[in-house]
Formats: structure tokens, C-alpha cells, sequence
């Protein structure tokens, strides 16, 4: 049912959307449109890949093994496996691409987009992490 119409309304939707928040997209866009590698299929190894959407880049902090399979959820940034009580990554947590940098990875800016772009937009955005240890 979302996809359908998601579908149905997109383009109207994205013209929107990228006048108001140039260089990003929305939720459904990433859930539905992002580009997607094909995973082997860990279920059934001789059934069909699984597609999922490419993560955005990770550009700095603490390392981290990402799981693109749930990255689409969270606007591109793999979700990963980090330990919150990990003083290094409570240090210097992973910071990735941004959503306009992404875009223009895949060559996926609407014509006259990148101008819409202020100066350095959108920096890199932080893994979030909780403000406080939970009990």
C-alpha cells in the first residue's frame, strides 16, 4: 500500500520537498528510490540476492562493520552493531556523509539542485548516541 502510493505520488512530492530541503529526501525516498547492492540471500543461498539500499559513506570517527540492510530506516546511515558503553566510540563516534553528499556520489541531484545547496550544507552527521548510560 505505501509503495503504491508512494508511487503514485512522488514526483509531486520530491518537487516539494527539494525546493523546502535541497540535497536531502525523504524517508520514503530512501526506503523506496535509494540505490541498492544485492545481498546474497543468507536464508535460501541458491534463492534470488536481497536488495538494499547503498549506505551513505562513513567519513569519519570510530570504525564501525555497518549493516545496510536497515539503513534505509535511517535516512542512509547503516545501522551497526555499537556498543554504547564503548569508551572509544563514546569518544569519537562514527560521523557520515552527508545526505547532499551522497547525492552527488550517485549523480542523484535534481537539475538546478546543487544550487539550492548553501555553503557547506548539511555537515556530516554524527552516529546519535544517548546523553546519558541507561540504568
Amino acid at each position: 500500500m505505501w509503495l503504491d502510493l508512494w508511487t503514485q505520488h512522488k514526483d509531486a512530492i520530491l518537487a516539494e520537498w527539494v525546493t523546502k530541503h535541497p540535497g536531502t529526501r525523504p524517508s520514503f525516498w530512501w526506503k523506496y528510490d535509494a540505490p541498492c547492492e544485492l545481498f546474497p540471500n543468507e536464508d535460501d543461498p541458491d534463492g534470488e540476492p536481497w536488495p538494499a539500499p547503498c549506505p551513505r559513506l562513513q567519513v569519519g570517527g570510530s570504525p564501525v562493520e555497518p549493516e545496510p540492510f536497515y539503513c534505509a530506516s535511517n535516512f542512509g546511515i547503516p545501522a551497526s552493531n555499537l556498543d554504547d558503553d564503548d569508551p572509544a566510540l563514546l569518544a569519537d563516534p562514527p560521523v557520515w556523509e552527508s545526505q547532499a553528499a551522497y547525492l552527488k556520489r550517485h549523480g542523484l541531484l535534481f537539475p538546478g539542485e546543487a544550487k539550492l545547496l548553501k555553503p557547506q550544507a548539511e555537515p556530516a552527521n554524527r552516529a546519535r548516541r544517548p546523553a546519558t548510560k541507561r540504568s
